[in-house]
């Protein structure tokens, strides 16, 4: 059964057509909430959270979009308005000093992109969160500054070290405390 099936169905109040769309695309989701959350459990609430606001907007959605990036937005916007949004209150220039362990440099192409993953989250989080929004996830400095409450400029300021800092990172030559 199509995905546009399973919505009608939904729409109609269908446990079962809720059902299968959940088991459908609760794996995929769950790995956007857990980029966006610090912990599986927080990113499981933020899910949990989603599927709710999902089925209780399902009428609102125009099946001119990809029904995975309508639901991706939601679970985003669940994620980050679940975490503690208050780092661009306290967060400063805290990205000059990760520590990085003393490991050799390591080389981009020899990374997975779990490990990729791994590096970004070592970035305070406005720094990782603006970098997944923007270069993982494709929203525009504009978006970001909407979903996030700040001027895009501060969206493409943070963007841009958290670039530098990644960079360093994988190079092994930068340290920053979280």
């Amino acid at each position: 059964m199509q995905d546009i099936d399973l919505i009608l169905l939904c729409k109609e109040g269908n446990v079962g057509a809720q059902k299968m769309l959940f088991m459908r695309h609760s794996p995929l989701l769950f790995n956007v909430a857990l980029r966006y959350t610090r912990s599986k459990e927080d990113a499981e609430d933020a899910l949990q959270e989603s599927w709710v606001n999902i089925f209780n907007s399902l009428d609102t959605y125009k099946e001119e979009g990809k029904l995975i990036a309508w639901m991706k937005k939601i679970v985003i916007n669940k994620s980050l308005r679940n975490s503690n949004n208050s780092w661009f209150n306290t967060e400063l220039m805290e990205v000059m000093d990760l520590e990085v362990s003393g490991e050799e440099p390591m080389v981009l192409q020899d990374l997975e992109s779990e490990e990729i993953l791994k590096v970004i989250n070592r970035l305070p989080d406005g720094y990782s969160q603006i970098f997944k929004l923007n270069v993982i996830d494709g929203y525009k400095h504009a978006e970001i500054a909407e979903i996030m409450g700040i001027g895009e400029s501060t969206s493409r300021s943070k963007l841009t070290i958290a670039r530098t800092k990644l960079k360093d990172l994988i190079l092994g030559t930068s340290k920053i405390i979280n």
